[in-house]
């Protein structure tokens, strides 16, 4: 389900290779943890991110995620948890900034792309509850790129099934069993 990410590095002192099993050089024996940090240091971030999500502890999460993007812009993994994140917290326009962000620096991204649909689904109903009150979106759809009325292009002007077939309730139920799935119920100590 997650990407496989080949965390071998060379020795600075030696060029052995050092890892995945151990953090000691198995040639010189030198101790590479703070090298393997400086290296991986996104993918702690994003593995701890993705354990404070199937928690439940979203904020925590975000800024976990925020970090590991900051970090390594293109991993491609942060940027779906991170849409994910902001579905499950009900942050419709965050996550379809996070997706369109994620779409930039992966754009065959199929899983992003296959989140498309959901995640417009729910900025179009979240919309339309603001308008419903009378009050302005807090981003206008049509200045984000991948909005409802500006979308990010899929494979040769394809439709999702989920998008075209489905109505907004069973997307966005959809959507939230997506991310049940992906992230996990959480352990709940309510």
């Amino acid at each position: 389900m997650g990407e496989v990410i080949d965390t071998r590095i060379k020795c600075p002192y030696c060029a052995g290779t050092v890892g995945p099993d151990s953090t000691v050089c198995p040639d010189c024996q030198e101790e590479m943890a703070a090298l393997f940090r400086l290296e991986f240091g996104h993918v702690v971030l994003y593995n701890q991110a993705l354990a404070l999500a199937r928690n439940g502890s979203w904020l925590e999460a975000r800024n976990k995620l925020l970090a590991a993007i900051e970090a390594a812009p293109e991993f491609a993994a942060a940027h779906r948890l991170l849409t994910k994140v902001y579905v499950q917290a009900g942050d419709w326009e965050a996550a379809h900034r996070a997706l369109v962000r994620g779409l930039e620096a992966a754009p065959g991204d199929s899983q992003m792309l296959e989140m498309q649909p959901v995640v417009l689904r729910g900025v179009r109903h979240q919309e339309r509850r603001y308008e419903r009150r009378g009050e302005p979106a807090p981003v206008p759809a049509a200045a984000v790129p991948g909005s409802p009325s500006n979308p990010v292009p899929t494979k040769a002007g394809e439709e999702s099934k989920i998008g075209s077939t489905l109505g907004l309730g069973a997307a966005i139920m959809s959507g939230l069993w997506l991310v049940w799935r992906l992230i996990g119920p959480g352990d709940k100590d309510d």
